[in-house]
C-alpha cells in the first residue's frame, strides 16, 4: 500500500474514531500514563566536568521521564485542559507522522531532536508504525501493570496513581501518577522518583502529560497519541520537551541532544519490543487455559 493510500486510510479511521468515540471498560479505565526513563550510550565521562556531567544528566532525565507531568488536583465541574507546548507541533499531525515516517510497519523507531538547547528548551518527537490495533495499544499504555511491563527496563516501581478528575461524557481522565525509574549515564545505575499529571483522551487516543513540581527539571510536557491505519495496523505518535532547572553549557549542548534523541528511541523502541509479545503470550495462556480445562473434565 503506498504512502497516498496510507494517508487517505489514516484519515479515514481517525474521523471513524473521534466520530464514534470510544468507552473504555471498567479495567481498561483503570489506567495510568506512562513515565519511563531510556537508556544510553553515551562518551566517556572523563572527557566532561562534574558540572558538565550533572547538566547533562540533567537534561537525560527529562526526555526520559516522557510521561511525567504536572498540575494541581482540579476541582470536580472545572473543565479538563493543559496548557500549550513551548515548541510549535501543529504540523506533526497524523497525516504528515505517516507521510514522513520512512520504514515499515514492525520496523525500528525513527526519531528526531526538534529542540536542540535554543532557550535551555529540549525536544524530541518520534513514530513507531506498529501490527496492533490502536485502541488495544492505547489500552495498554493506560493500564498500570502493562504499562510496567512495557517500560520494565526503565521503569522499577509505580508508586502511586490518584485520579484527579474524570469526565465520562467526553472520555477524558486526569491522573497523578509516580514512578521511581532507572536508567544508566557513563555506565553508572541510577534510580530516581518522578510525579507526574497525565490526561487520557479515550476518544481521540491520546496521552497528554507534565512535570508536577520542579526538580531537576523546571519543566516538561508531551504527548503519546495511538492513530489506526487499519484495523491491525497503527500509527504511535512520540512528542516531549524540556527545561532542565541551570542553563547547560554551550559545550556539551550536541553531546547531550543525542543523550536525549537516543532516550526517546530508547522508549519507543521499548514499546515495538512488547507489541510483539502480545499475540503470541495470548496465543500461549490460552492453550494453558484450553489444557486446564481438559484436565478438569478427565
Amino acid at each position: 500500500m503506498g504512502p497516498d493510500r496510507l494517508a487517505d486510510r489514516l484519515a479515514e479511521s481517525t474521523d471513524a474514531v473521534r466520530r464514534h468515540g470510544v468507552r473504555p471498560s471498567q479495567a481498561a479505565r483503570r489506567s495510568c500514563a506512562r513515565a519511563s526513563l531510556g537508556r544510553c550510550r553515551t562518551a566517556p565521562a572523563s572527557r566532561l566536568s562534574r558540572a558538565a556531567r550533572v547538566a547533562v544528566a540533567a537534561a537525560a532525565a527529562a526526555a526520559a521521564a516522557s510521561g511525567v507531568s504536572s498540575a494541581s488536583v482540579v476541582p470536580p465541574g472545572q473543565k479538563i485542559a493543559f496548557p500549550v507546548f513551548k515548541i510549535d507541533v501543529s504540523d506533526f499531525t497524523p497525516e504528515s507522522a505517516l507521510q514522513g515516517h520512512e520504514g515499515t510497519c514492525g520496523g525500528p523507531p525513527e526519531v528526531d531532536l526538534v529542540g536542540t538547547g535554543e532557550g535551555n528548551l529540549w525536544a524530541t518527537r518520534g513514530t513507531l508504525r506498529v501490527e496492533q490495533p490502536a485502541y488495544e495499544i492505547f489500552r495498554r499504555l493506560t493500564d498500570p501493570e502493562e504499562n510496567m511491563r512495557i517500560f520494565s527496563n526503565t521503569a522499577s516501581a509505580l508508586n502511586y496513581r490518584k485520579l484527579l478528575q474524570e469526565d465520562e461524557a467526553k472520555g477524558l481522565r486526569l491522573f497523578e501518577v509516580s514512578k521511581t525509574g532507572r536508567w544508566r549515564l557513563f555506565g553508572i545505575p541510577l534510580s530516581f522518583e518522578s510525579t507526574v499529571i497525565a490526561l487520557e483522551d479515550w476518544k481521540g487516543l491520546e496521552i497528554k502529560h507534565r512535570l508536577k513540581k520542579p526538580g531537576a527539571m523546571s519543566y516538561m510536557s508531551g504527548f503519546w497519541r495511538t492513530v489506526p491505519i487499519s484495523k491491525r495496523e497503527t500509527l504511535v505518535q512520540f512528542y516531549n520537551e524540556g527545561s532542565p532547572n541551570f542553563p547547560l553549557p554551550a559545550f556539551v549542548r550536541t553531546f547531550t541532544g543525542r543523550v536525549v534523541k537516543e532516550m526517546a528511541v530508547s522508549l519507543l523502541e521499548d514499546l515495538r519490543q512488547a507489541a510483539k509479545t502480545w499475540n503470541t503470550k495470548e496465543v500461549a495462556d490460552g492453550k494453558e487455559k484450553k489444557a486446564a480445562e481438559v484436565v478438569d473434565n478427565a
